[in-house]
């Protein structure tokens, strides 16, 4: 039995730029199969079925190195996510340390990674970190005046760790409305991409029509020059 990677003919290994797979045999070495054709058929027509073979394998390999580039790509992709994803996660948490005066507790830990994770109560998602900290800080001052409200209300929370539990559930409880903020404001930027996309079109057509002229100028004085020599 030939070694995979072994032309059939020879059983000598072959280069990626040598081989080819026809129907049937497996992999050859092109020369060795030109000789095998030969022997069944005209020059012409074994030279037609060796180029289509070629253009096959060549196919073949362009979507082997697609998958193989693909691949590499989501790997790193995966990495970068992944390098992005752990700093928005100590951002988060420096935050809340900051923000609360708190060290969190084992408890809390497993409580935010149920948010995240998107198996926290009500939840049909997760919450990224990154999102979780753009919530926090753009609804800081709705939180301080719910915790001032229940405090004038004899409703104080006992600790800021406590007060932090409440605050969350708030903040997932508005995620549904934060994503369609955010939402909004993809589409504010796309339509300002747009809009600045045009007005280079119209500077660039308006420069156009400057040059021209300008052209147009040179070619008027050109000809006062030559009615002149």
């Amino acid at each position: 039995m030939v070694k995979r990677g072994y032309c059939k003919y020879c059983e000598k290994r072959t280069k990626e730029s040598e081989k080819i797979q026809p129907n049937g045999i497996g992999i050859v070495h092109i020369e060795c199969h030109r000789k095998a054709l030969l022997e069944r058929f005209d020059e012409e027509i074994v030279e037609e079925k060796i180029s289509n073979l070629i253009q096959i394998q060549q196919e073949k390999l362009r979507l082997k190195l697609e998958k193989e580039k693909l691949k590499s790509h989501k790997k790193l992709q995966a990495v970068k996510n992944g390098n992005l994803d752990k700093e928005h996660r100590s951002k988060f948490y420096e935050w809340v340390n900051n923000s609360y005066d708190i060290n969190l507790t084992k408890y809390a830990f497993v409580r935010i990674a149920e948010v995240v994770n998107g198996t926290y109560k009500g939840l049909k998602e997760g919450i990224s970190y990154e999102d979780l900290l753009i919530m926090f800080q753009k609804q800081k001052s709705n939180l301080d005046r719910i915790a001032d409200d229940k405090k004038r209300k004899g409703n104080e929370f006992k600790n800021n760790l406590n007060r932090f539990y409440f605050d969350l559930a708030v903040i997932v409880g508005k995620y549904d409305s934060y994503k369609k903020w955010k939402e909004q404001q993809r589409q504010k930027v796309a339509a300002m991409e747009d809009i600045k996309k045009a007005h280079n079109s119209i500077l660039h057509i308006e420069s156009k029509k400057v040059n021209k002229k300008i052209s147009e100028n040179n070619d008027n004085i050109n000809d006062l020059l030559d009615e002149v020599f």
